[in-house]
């Protein structure tokens, strides 16, 4: 297929397109580029994220070019307490996943989950 011929000659051209089109065809046991993205429609929040109601923490990067703009559709899509983290190319963590500053990203990560988990402890017991 000239798609699946095209997005190859793109992988070649650095390892970010290569990994990320590589290792997706591998999670979802694709036989091609092509057939992963057919296979990834079925993966969405639509008509779920609504229905979260715990707290959610949602993290976006500065520079996320794997799948920009997403986190900031989730986070619209949330009804119930989320906030949301952004990570910056100054801090050097804007890239997707943060990639290039994993330790800044669990560091921040982590202290939110901590501060609530310090929160829940903290809040007094519910009888029936």
């Amino acid at each position: 297929m000239e798609v699946d011929r095209e997005i190859c000659k793109l992988m070649e051209t650095g390892p970010s397109m290569r990994w990320v089109i590589g290792n997706g065809v591998f999670a979802f046991d694709a036989k091609s580029p092509t057939d992963w993205m057919r296979k990834t429609r079925a993966y969405t929040m639509k008509n779920v994220a609504d229905r979260i109601r715990c707290e959610m923490l949602v993290v976006d990067s500065e520079d996320d070019k794997d799948m920009p703009g997403q986190a900031r559709q989730l986070y619209a899509a949330l009804t119930g307490p989320k906030e949301c983290m952004l990570f910056t190319r100054k801090e050097g963590a804007g890239e997707h996943c943060q990639i290039g500053a994993a330790s800044l990203s669990n560091e921040r990560i982590l202290d939110w989950l901590d501060g609530k988990m310090k929160a829940a402890v903290a809040r007094p017991k519910r009888t029936r």
